[in-house]
């Protein structure tokens, strides 16, 4: 009877490191785009592969090393990273002290400081990514409310792991291109057609502009878009996941959109004079 409540305990026990290991994980892999804007119409892109390997002790701290391998081949250790089994996942990077970069505990209506930034938690469920259920954690900044925060508890944001998303705030340039486990692609960004940063259409000569439409959820699924331009056009949206969700032709006025489901959905409107503009949009 000793022997079998032992063995429980040890399961038990590699059962709570397995869930508090759940971001930090050696088949993990995250593949990056890097935009550099110099001047007007210089952008140099650049594709950076992040992957966890072997650990460290600072301070009598322990933790996983963050690797980086940028399109040259170069390898260079990025950053250090540790998680609590309540769901806090710290990262550190150089000579600064370590920063609370997600917490998977936070539940609606909480709030949370990324630095100086206060974020506000909208709501927080579950829901499929690849092939399977992970903790989806919706948010916005208390003084930018019309923009989405995404994390995905395992995953971290759609930026790059080390790149919170406040990042967006100082015109950051970081964009999940591709996620990774036991070398299975579990998602591709919808704006990319592999894992390269020159796929994506952002990095094309394309014209951006963010201030050709202006989106509004508003009840039922549905979402009410404004044209702030005289150019007419044709949008798409996109889940997280990468999958298309609808498609639609908009006239010079405000149209209403019916999306398939709640959450989060990749927006990308291409105008007919030829410009684009992408975004998020959460839809409840």
């Amino acid at each position: 009877m000793k022997l079998k409540i032992i063995i429980l305990a040890l399961i038990s026990f590699s059962y709570l490191q397995l869930m508090s290991q759940e971001f930090i994980d050696s088949t993990k892999t995250w593949t990056v785009a890097e935009y550099i804007t110099s001047g007007p119409g210089s952008t140099s892109k650049t594709t950076i592969t992040f992957s966890i390997s072997g650990d460290t002790l600072i301070e009598n701290t322990l933790y996983a090393k963050m690797f980086s391998l940028d399109n040259d081949g170069n390898i260079e250790l990025h950053s250090l990273w540790r998680e609590e089994e309540s769901g806090e996942v710290y990262f550190r990077r150089g000579l600064e002290g370590e920063q609370c970069i997600y917490n998977f505990q936070l539940e609606e209506g909480d709030t949370f400081n990324i630095g100086s930034n206060e974020i506000i938690v909208d709501s927080v469920m579950l829901k499929n990514f690849g092939s399977t259920e992970k903790k989806f954690l919706y948010a916005h900044y208390s003084y930018v409310p019309d923009h989405v925060i995404v994390w995905i508890e395992g995953v971290g944001s759609l930026n790059a792991p080390g790149v919170p998303d406040e990042y967006f705030l100082d015109g950051g340039s970081y964009t999940l291109i591709c996620y990774h486990e036991n070398d299975e692609l579990i998602f591709l960004n919808p704006n990319y057609t592999d894992c390269n940063a020159s796929s994506g259409t952002s990095a094309k000569d394309v014209a951006y502009n963010d201030n050709l439409i202006r989106l509004f959820p508003v009840s039922d699924l549905s979402i009410k878009i404004d044209i702030q331009s005289n150019e007419s056009g044709n949008v798409d949206f996109y889940t997280i996941e990468g999958k298309h969700a609808l498609s639609e032709t908009l006239q010079n006025s405000a149209s209403y959109v019916q999306l398939p489901k709640q959450g989060i959905y990749i927006y990308r409107f291409t105008s007919n004079e030829g410009e684009i503009q992408t975004g998020k949009v959460y839809v409840k």
